[in-house]
């Protein structure tokens, strides 16, 4: 998918999302004085719950910041998408779709438009929150921290976001101790 986008703003918006669960508009909107190079943290007040939340700035999101153009304050990390409307036919979320059409990425249709509304795909920007989750389960990070991570208020809601890779199940199951079973037993 990294491949398949137009500009060096959305690549890093993309990877920013996987590495911090952000949600795209918060992205979008994510101004320079929130990066916090020195403390190694992004600070973002989000836009759905109107909470300050802290993520930690990984590695990955220093090589990505390293990339775009330095401001100051209040400029925008990601210019070309800042301010920009979410929904709508020329907003984030349809740009989105578009990278993922382009990088040959489907999800399945929940949701066909029947006159109002829009088609919903079971794949989209939001994803890679799940994704950041998830990750970080199959990792073996506690839920408690992945939740204060998300800034989800229930553990429920947490669940909800962490899809475990069949590995991390497999490794789970194989701490189980052997039974040693008699012939007559068996």
């Amino acid at each position: 998918m990294i491949k398949a986008t137009p500009s060096e703003d959305w690549k890093g918006a993309i990877l920013c999302g996987y590495y911090t669960g952000l949600r795209l508009r918060d992205i979008a909107d994510l101004e320079w004085s929130a990066v916090g190079l020195d403390a190694r943290i992004i600070t973002v007040m989000t836009r759905k719950t109107r909470k300050e939340t802290h993520r930690p700035r990984s590695s990955a999101i220093r090589r990505v910041a390293r990339k775009q153009t330095r401001g100051i304050g209040k400029a925008p990390v990601f210019p070309t998408l800042a301010g920009k409307a979410g929904g709508g036919k020329s907003g984030l979320s349809m740009a989105f779709k578009r990278i993922m059409e382009h990088a040959e990425i489907k999800g399945r249709l929940l949701r066909e438009a029947n006159g109002e509304g829009r088609s919903q795909s079971s794949l989209s920007f939001h994803s890679l929150r799940h994704g950041f989750v998830s990750a970080m389960a199959n990792a073996g990070v506690a839920q408690e921290l992945r939740q204060k991570l998300t800034g989800h208020t229930s553990a429920e809601m947490n669940a909800q976001y962490t899809h475990q890779e069949l590995e991390a199940l497999r490794a789970a199951g194989s701490v189980i101790p052997n039974i040693a079973v008699s012939k007559a037993a068996q």
